[in-house]
């Protein structure tokens, strides 16, 4: 294998396992992660791994700092499929469970995951049922939880025999970000927007119920989980969803042709979410509330960074590229309907009563949630986890989201180890891009015309695969979670 034919397998089988993932989330059959990977043993191995390291090292003693970038990223492009190979009998098993052992709620036979589950368990009157929800809730977290460790394990592995003390480590070389600083600055957000969260989710649950519950009660989440979020269907538009889509994108001057925007397919998933392999296609369903509409915008956003990119550019930029660009760009559309003159002026509604603050509160909850995931990840990558650190865990987690401790809710993602600290590094980056472009173009950018071919800039990487030198080409600089927490003081009063 040749350097040129590494960089186009790699491409080939982020291509496949990108299909793999459009038909999980479309409901339909899928290959077991394990056969999957089989045909690719060579791509996978270890003189794969030296051939795309040898690479990278003689560009840069080279002083070709450009290709050696991109080299490097692909070295950390080989090194998580790598992880992904070792783990893949675990994550088969996982999975397979997952699908055969689905919990059954109350509610009509509704299928519910581990997490949604517990909190069923906490709002059934009936005695028996609770008893045997919890049974079955037991159960499945017994079965999952060697084979999660197993997926842990492949990772540790994988950063061995590419040359990492560690995985943190791996992830510090190859993919240019420091997971600890991380993990600290995620520790510093939850120490700033602590207070913050709990008044906003006791106005909340005041605001819907009427109930007045202590800031320190231990089920404060639990009780305005169980409240919800409103829908607000008659004040949101209603309709077809791609055509008021289509004009969302073309009022900011966005190209609303560079994407296939289709309905969802009969029997199939009912929640928005955008392709990740073929052409950028978005598929829409009946958006009625705001967290609809924004997961809706956030999956075109994400699309049109796919529609954005050369295809001429190489391998590692259609194909790669930092993911927390994609996930900033879609964050950043995703926040629009937070905005009362955007809903008025764009999308033909009337502006909900205190639509920004709770707006605030389900962002800050799912930022909140990231920021502790990250810190458990880490910890869990670099040492493992015996019986008195999952307490410590569960009761830090208590502690800051207001949750009642559980264990399924604990080790929910564990087995992406890298999905919280992506989006925590998207996060960041989206509000300093918030902030640019208020700067430039005022509060209501996506009113101004100049804005779109700036921020179409940020979706075509072109050379640049990494957030920090997307927005060092923009003006801005590293992402910090400091910027969020502006953002969630102002959202929230």
């Amino acid at each position: 294998m040749n350097l040129l034919e590494l960089r186009e397998s790699t491409a080939s089988l982020l291509e496949t396992l990108a299909a793999r993932s459009d038909a999980q989330r479309a409901g339909g059959a899928t290959t077991a992660l394990e056969g999957l990977l089989r045909p690719w043993e060579e791509l996978l191995g270890p003189d794969a791994w030296s051939l795309a390291h040898e690479a990278a090292r003689n560009a840069a003693e080279r002083g070709e700092e450009r290709r050696a970038r991109r080299l490097q990223h692909l070295c950390g492009l080989h090194w998580q499929l790598r992880a992904l190979a070792a783990s893949a009998g675990a994550m088969t098993a996982l999975e397979r469970h997952e699908q055969s052992a689905a919990i059954h709620g109350l509610l009509a036979g509704e299928r519910l995951d581990a997490a949604q589950a517990a909190r069923a368990l906490r709002f059934e009157p009936s005695r028996d049922a609770r008893s045997a929800l919890a049974g079955r809730i037991d159960r499945h977290e017994a079965a999952a939880h060697g084979w999660r460790h197993g997926v842990l394990d492949g990772w540790r592995s994988a950063a061995t025999r590419c040359g990492a003390s560690s995985p943190a480590a791996a992830v510090q070389r190859w993919e240019g970000w420091d997971p600890a600083a991380l993990a600290e600055e995620a520790g510093t957000f939850l120490a700033q927007t602590g207070a913050m969260y709990r008044d906003v989710l006791g106005w909340w649950l005041l605001r819907t119920t009427g109930l007045r519950i202590r800031s320190d009660d231990p089920a404060l989440h639990d009780w305005a989980y169980a409240a919800g979020p409103p829908a607000w269907e008659g004040l949101f538009p209603r309709g077809d969803a791609t055509a008021i889509l289509t004009r969302v994108l073309r009022a900011g001057g966005l190209p609303a042709t560079a994407l296939q925007l289709l309905s969802p397919v009969a029997n199939g998933r009912c929640d928005p979410w955008a392709t990740r392999a073929g052409p950028p296609r978005v598929i829409t369903a009946r958006a009625r509330g705001l967290r609809d509409w924004a997961t809706l915008l956030s999956c075109a956003g994400e699309a049109l960074h796919r529609a954005g990119v050369d295809p001429d550019a190489p391998i590692e930029d259609r194909h790669g590229g930092d993911p927390s660009v994609p996930l900033a760009t879609g964050l950043l559309l995703a926040q629009l309907p937070a905005q009362p003159a955007f809903v008025r002026r764009v999308m033909d509604a009337d502006a909900p009563p205190d639509l920004r603050r709770v707006w605030g509160l389900l962002q800050l909850h799912g930022a909140r949630r990231s920021a502790l995931q990250w810190r458990w990840h880490l910890r869990l990558l670099e040492h493992g986890a015996d019986a008195e650190v999952v307490a410590q865990q569960q009761d830090e987690h208590h502690r800051e989201l207001a949750l009642a401790p559980s264990p399924e809710l604990l080790w929910s993602h564990a087995h992406e180890p890298l999905q919280a600290a992506r989006h925590l590094r998207a996060m960041a980056a989206e509000a300093q891009l918030a902030t640019l472009l208020r700067d430039r173009f005022d509060d209501d950018w996506w009113r101004n015309p100049a804005a779109a071919p700036w921020l179409l800039a940020i979706m075509r990487p072109g050379g640049y695969p990494t957030m920090d030198e997307q927005l060092a080409r923009c003006g801005g600089g590293a992402p910090m979670l400091t910027h969020a927490v502006e953002r969630y003081e102002a959202l929230l009063g």
